[in-house]
């Protein structure tokens, strides 16, 4: 960082090659030097676990360490392996770490330039009067504007607050993740039992190849949000 404030381009890229990340464990320094100033070098490393790793990065004990803009820049992602609940559980906990050492700030004003990345029209009624009213994070009017938008899946036009409505992406890793511990194989199904549902409002497609000779040709996983958890339902097709 100081290199940085100096203008040494030469000492910063120096610098960032000794950071490389390769795991959660060790993603922080590198996400401090991203989040604070231009490290081209770093970014998409530390994109890349920050969106496959977000639990363990969530879940590590520095984390509690980071600045205000790191955390922006992890909220900021369009695609985390956590869900908006345990990002928005996440983020209460630092600002509540926060307001220990400096009790002259509010939560509010600790994540004040964090909210606007944080969905929280993702969240279910539930959601809201469970985790979110609690923490004083927002107004009164705001959850009541908050509920509002959610029952009626309007946008949320308040100052400093989320308008976007959309669940973030799940990083194709995080359902590799899923095959490497055989949830497919112990899990199985009465083909006579299935049943059809009406689809909801967000899809995912990917193509997935395996080990051995076997394709899956078409993969699609759908979603709704409900209070805290997901509701998946599973279509491929599988050419062998």
């Amino acid at each position: 960082l100081a290199a940085d404030t100096y203008n040494i381009r030469p000492l910063v890229k120096k610098a960032c090659s000794l950071i490389v990340p390769k795991s959660a464990n060790d993603v922080f320094p590198a996400l401090l030097c991203v989040a604070n100033i231009s490290c081209p070098e770093l970014e998409s490393e530390v994109t890349k676990i920050i969106q496959e790793e977000t639990q363990a990065l969530l879940k590590s004990e520095y984390f509690l360490d980071l600045d205000s803009k790191s955390l922006e820049f992890i909220s900021r992602q369009e695609k985390l392996s956590v869900t908006e609940l345990e990002l928005w559980r996440a983020l209460v906990r630092w600002a509540q770490n926060k307001a220990v050492t400096n009790s002259n700030k509010t939560l509010r004003q600790y994540l004040q330039f964090i909210l606007p990345y944080v969905r929280l029209l993702t969240f279910s009624p539930e959601d809201v009067s469970k985790e979110v009213i609690w923490t004083k994070i927002l107004k009164s009017d705001e959850v009541v504007e908050l509920l509002s938008a959610i029952a009626s899946k309007h946008t949320l036009n308040l100052p400093g607050l989320c308008s976007n409505q959309k669940l973030r992406e799940q990083p194709v890793t995080a359902i590799f993740d899923l095959l490497s511990k055989d949830i497919l194989t112990i899990t199985c199904f009465d083909l006579n039992q299935i049943t059809v549902n009406n689809p909801y409002a967000c899809d995912s497609r990917i193509s997935i190849y395996t080990t051995k000779e076997t394709q899956i040709k078409s993969f699609k996983v759908q979603r709704q949000n409900i209070p805290n958890q997901l509701l998946y339902e599973l279509n491929c097709t599988v050419t062998v």
